[in-house]
């Protein structure tokens, strides 16, 4: 009886994000959504039925957030298992193709790494570095924060991913005067 109560209340959890509290739009398409659930195995399906094509690994929602946003999302609110999404990723990064969306910003302006790095999982932000997602210094949040700054926040979290020769080849880079918003003085 109590599996039965268990199951009744994971259900609404898993097919009805609002109701467990995770900010994930409702209208996401197939792919979208086992992104960000981490399910690896309807992505592999799909996978094996070339429904993965180069146009749906690089959609983005209607807020702007791509595949990558939701896998990296869906780990930092800890819908799935970490293995999982890093399998997930793994299996894109495969396709070949996260080049174009693994850098985007979505509409607070955060690219993947940002999020992982605010969601302080390693291991994605490692898997996001060795897989061509950028510092972006250039690249700045709502916040004016680029995701070398969210990392230095952070302190020795990312230090052996992002070690002082990082660091320092990124503070070198990175512009003096941070993007002016406009404000009358």
């Amino acid at each position: 009886m109590n599996k039965i109560i268990f199951f009744l209340c994971i259900i609404p959890l898993r097919l009805f994000p609002a109701a467990g509290g995770n900010n994930v739009e409702t209208d996401l398409s197939d792919f979208h959504k086992a992104c960000f659930y981490g399910d690896f195995v309807a992505l592999k399906k799909m996978a094996k039925k070339d429904l993965l094509t180069q146009e749906l690994l690089s959609s983005i929602t209607e807020s702007g957030k791509t595949s990558v946003h939701l896998i990296v999302e869906g780990d930092a609110q800890s819908v799935a298992t970490p293995a999982s999404y890093k399998r997930v990723l793994s299996l894109l990064v495969n396709k070949n193709g996260l080049l174009d969306t693994i850098n985007k910003q979505d509409a607070d302006l955060n690219t993947p790494l940002m999020i992982a790095i605010n969601a302080k999982s390693v291991e994605l932000v490692n898997k996001l570095l060795r897989n061509s997602a950028s510092l972006g210094l250039k690249k700045r949040n709502k916040e004016n924060k680029t995701a070398f700054d969210l990392a230095k926040e952070k302190g020795n979290i990312f230090k052996d991913i992002l070690n002082e020769k990082n660091f320092a080849l990124a503070d070198s880079r990175v512009n003096s005067k941070p993007h002016s918003k406009n404000k009358e003085e």
